[in-house]
């Protein structure tokens, strides 16, 4: 009886411990053969769809319809494509020859750019991005963004009032937030006017929202403002020594905010942006990370070693 205890015990812990490795699983990598030795240069998802750009001459778009498992080359667009995001039921591209638009999952595009800057009498190369609820396009040559009207039927500036090339952009509440070269500032009327942050950061370099934070990524580092972006306070990386992390990009799920680096691999915080950790469990070889994505319980990270999934 006492050996049986004994072996039910042991057979406990091992059933324990597998199912414990089991839930540390981590990263799972996802492109297959198709794209998979392609640096993949914008990604935008929503539900198992993806869409993808690949970093070569061509500038291709893929896109996926069962998570990334395989990918189909989409052709119809007109443009080289340079950049791609989603909202509500459209796709927009930033091209060589301006933004397109897709309602029926890229089957047909149309271009979409009234009001939008030329550069040497052709419509400049911007990048669509969803903030807020709308559609706005950068373009890095003016440093201006320009918010979508009627799903992008026009666009108006809405940095002109700030005369400082924008580097990064988010809105919380009715604030406008922007990242120049010279520290950050924000604009409580629409861009109209524009102040500098108290306590700046000249290199901030992305932005994202968590609980009532703003949440700045740049080079040497994390950043937080508990003021709609007048002052910053550095955030802290915890148990590493390493502090100056040098922050891609940002993705929000539910209380958590994960964060992308250059060489670091991808960091979370519970509370919205104040302390983070290390959550690289799955990777082969950390890598670098240059977009995230949250969709159907998964996040998704762009990285210089392809296309990763994990779990939330």
């Amino acid at each position: 009886m006492k050996k049986t205890w004994i072996y039910l015990i042991i057979l406990f812990f091992i059933i324990f411990s597998c199912e414990k490795e089991d839930s540390i699983v981590g990263w799972e990598k996802q492109t297959n053969n198709s794209i998979n030795n392609t640096t993949l240069n914008y990604l935008a998802i929503s539900g198992s769809n993806i869409y993808a750009v690949t970093d070569n001459i061509k500038n291709t778009l893929y896109k996926s319809v069962d998570s990334g498992v395989n990918w189909i080359e989409v052709s119809s667009i007109p443009k080289k494509a340079n950049s791609i995001t989603l909202w509500n039921q459209y796709a927009f591209a930033g091209t060589s020859d301006g933004i397109y638009r897709s309602s029926d999952n890229g089957v047909t595009w149309i271009a979409i750019n009234n009001g939008l800057p030329l550069l040497f009498g052709s419509i400049e190369t911007g990048v669509p991005f969803e903030c807020n609820n709308n559609i706005y396009a950068y373009y890095s040559y003016s440093g201006d963004v320009y918010k979508a009207e009627n799903n992008g039927e026009s666009w108006t500036c809405v940095t002109g009032g700030l005369n400082i090339a924008t580097g990064a952009f988010v809105i919380i509440g009715t604030t406008f937030i922007s990242g120049t070269y010279k520290g950050v500032y924000h604009s409580d009327d629409d861009g109209a006017t524009w102040t500098a942050a108290i306590k700046n950061k000249a290199d901030i370099e992305t932005f994202s929202i968590s609980g009532t934070n703003v949440v700045g990524g740049a080079s040497n580092g994390l950043y937080y403002s508990t003021d709609n972006g007048a002052n910053w306070v550095q955030s802290k990386i915890i148990d590493e020594d390493y502090q100056s992390l040098s922050i891609r990009c940002f993705a929000v799920s539910g209380k958590n905010i994960y964060a992308g680096t250059e060489t670091h691999g991808i960091y979370f915080s519970t509370d919205n942006g104040v302390n983070w950790s290390n959550f690289n469990t799955g990777f082969t070889d950390v890598p670098s990370c240059y977009s995230l994505f949250v969709s159907g319980g998964n996040l998704f990270a762009r990285t210089s070693r392809g296309l990763w999934k994990h779990s939330l």
